[in-house]
């Protein structure tokens, strides 16, 4: 199943009605073009220490409203998250950027080392300084690009199988007379569940 942008806002919003994590996430329209919107959060993440057995699983907290407390405290990165509309695919996108104490962007082996994400460095990746990949793919994993509504640049997942992967889900959980609304919850829900398979969020 691919999403409409409005099924996709719809999706968003209805997600953002039950969403108790302890990092909420929340709806943002462009300023000029009110259909151009997206979720965003920001996540605080400890640094990952080399060698420490204790730094296997990243604990996010809950980001202050004072960000300048944050970006300067020394054993924390501060993780900009945002889930966009994807026209190409019909499905979202997570972009997002990972920012060190001094509010430089980290470089991509700086973020394979960070523990954002749940592939450790036994698995096979292709990497260049602009994106990995697995090996044989036709498209990146992990690469750079705009953020389609802010024009700012982030890493993000390639968009292209996580249609597949969802529906399956979905088609397993979701009962035949579902409403609309619970089935584009379903799908946001499952699509969370795939994209935490790989990203620790």
């Amino acid at each position: 199943m691919s999403l409409t942008r409005p099924q996709f806002e719809r999706a968003c919003k209805l997600l953002l009605e039950g969403d108790d994590s302890c990092t909420p996430w929340s709806w943002k329209s462009h300023q000029a073009f009110q259909h151009l919107g997206y979720l965003e959060r920001t996540v605080s993440i400890p640094v990952k220490s080399p060698g420490n057995p204790l730094d296997e699983t990243v604990e996010i907290l809950v980001e202050e409203d004072d960000s300048a407390a944050v970006n300067s405290s020394p054993n924390f990165l501060s993780w900009d998250q945002y889930i966009v509309y994807s026209p190409s695919f019909g499905v979202p996108a997570f972009y997002f950027i990972v920012w060190d104490q001094q509010g430089v962007q980290l470089t991509l082996d700086q973020l394979l080392q960070s523990g954002v994400f749940r592939f450790d460095s036994s698995t096979k990746l292709d990497k260049t300084p602009f994106g990995v990949s697995e090996p044989g793919s036709a498209f990146p994993l992990l690469s750079q690009g705009d953020h389609p509504v802010l024009g700012i640049r982030c890493w993000h997942f390639h968009p292209c199988e996580s249609s597949t992967a969802v529906d399956e889900l979905v088609n397993d959980v979701i009962i035949p007379t579902a409403s609309e609304d619970d089935r584009l919850r379903c799908w946001m829900e499952m699509w969370f569940l795939v994209l935490g398979s790989a990203v620790n969020f």
